[in-house]
């Protein structure tokens, strides 16, 4: 009698597994093949000086996967950028620094799925 439940249970688990795992995976997939799939840069050229102790650069994050980033928070110095998604393309956002740091990024933190956390120092 609980013959074709077991098989039932047993696919629907398998189902389960491979939805949560697939994006980790395809992301990973995207990134072995694509070394700058999630570049990060300081454009200095579009540099403004707001006063004497502040200046303001566009940070410009460059993305290629399919797979969404959720909670995508990248720190810059002693300044924590969030954005709550992140998709594939290109996004530019301007970030007020101190004029005695130099742009340097030490970390880069992301969920995929809201489940995997990943986060990625640069040791800058």
């Amino acid at each position: 009698m609980l013959g074709p439940f077991k098989y039932v249970l047993f696919v629907a688990s398998v189902t389960v597994v491979i939805l949560l795992i697939s994006p980790l995976i395809i992301l990973m997939r995207d990134f072995a093949t694509n070394p700058s799939c999630l570049s990060i840069r300081v454009d200095t050229s579009g540099l403004q000086v707001l006063d004497n102790n502040t200046y303001r650069v566009p940070l410009i994050i460059s993305y290629c996967s399919t797979i969404k980033l959720r909670d995508f928070k990248v720190n810059l110095n002693t300044t924590s950028i969030s954005i709550p998604e992140l998709d594939k393309g290109e996004k530019v956002v301007e970030v007020d620094l101190d004029v005695n740091e130099a742009p340097s990024i030490n970390y880069v933190e992301f969920k995929v799925l809201g489940l995997y956390k990943i986060v990625i120092k640069t040791g800058g």
